[in-house]
């Protein structure tokens, strides 16, 4: 059997939901869908709603990372912090900093349905894209 490579290579889908839980995120136990396994984490106030999707083809692996920002009155600074943070998941060649000073220059650049930034650190795709009100990253891909 050929082993799959992750596309977000060394990085554990429990590094990414600890780090969640962490900061107050409710985590599911993993799903398994026919292609791949599936943990959603989600933490809501009354101003903002935070979802994050985790995918691996494998249990222990992460190929693709969807977090969601949706706010009711856009908050640039909220929306960075967030983003940010989830940009520096710590995967094998990461360019933490890199991806963090990219989507603090990026978030304020989506400002209407259909604006999308993308860029490749390390071989793994990060496409901003959204609203200012319902912002997404996704990093990596759905084989």
């Amino acid at each position: 059997t050929e082993k799959i490579s992750a596309l977000l290579p060394g990085l554990n889908p429990a590094d990414v939901t600890v780090n969640l839980e962490e900061r107050g995120f409710t985590c599911s136990s993993v799903e398994q869908s026919q292609l791949y396994y599936i943990r959603i984490c989600n933490k809501d106030t009354a101003d903002y709603s935070l979802h994050v999707e985790i995918y691996g083809r494998e249990l222990f692996s992460v190929d693709f990372i969807d977090s969601t920002i949706s706010q009711y009155t856009p908050d640039y600074e909220l929306a960075t912090s967030f983003l940010g943070f989830m940009a520096t998941m710590p995967y094998d060649g990461a360019l933490q900093e890199e991806s963090r000073i990219w989507i603090e220059a990026t978030v304020p650049t989506i400002k209407k349905q259909g604006d999308m930034a993308e860029k490749v650190f390390a071989g793994v795709t990060y496409r901003l894209k959204g609203l200012p009100t319902f912002m997404t990253l996704e990093m990596g891909d759905l084989p």
